[in-house]
């Protein structure tokens, strides 16, 4: 293996311990971080979210799915949906009449 040789890297204070966190995230020496960096042939962007902001944000918007899926079944025993129960509920309180929502069977 042949010796390797250190070299000078110039750049703010602010950088380099953006550098050094990034290294130490992904394990490795800030060298071979910054090697591995210049020389991979893919992209070396972090992505914008962390696996457990991906993870969380995954939740929420699978819980706002279920809450529309809910909002266009029709309730039980009858042939409204809850977003039409609702409805007429916000107009017989004097609320202008609502668009229709896709898949609405109006």
């Amino acid at each position: 293996m042949k010796r390797s040789r250190q070299r000078c890297v110039t750049c703010t204070d602010k950088e380099w311990q953006e550098i050094k966190a990034r290294a130490a995230e992904a394990g490795m020496k800030i060298s071979h971080f910054v090697v591995r960096c210049a020389l991979d042939d893919g992209p070396s962007m972090r992505l914008a979210l962390s696996e457990e902001e991906q993870r969380a944000l995954y939740n929420r918007v699978n819980l706002l799915l279920l809450a529309c899926q809910d909002l266009t079944a029709v309730l039980p025993g009858t042939e409204v949906t809850l977003r039409e129960a609702v409805e007429v509920l916000w107009r017989a309180g004097g609320a202008p009449h609502a668009a229709p929502l896709p898949g609405d069977r109006r």
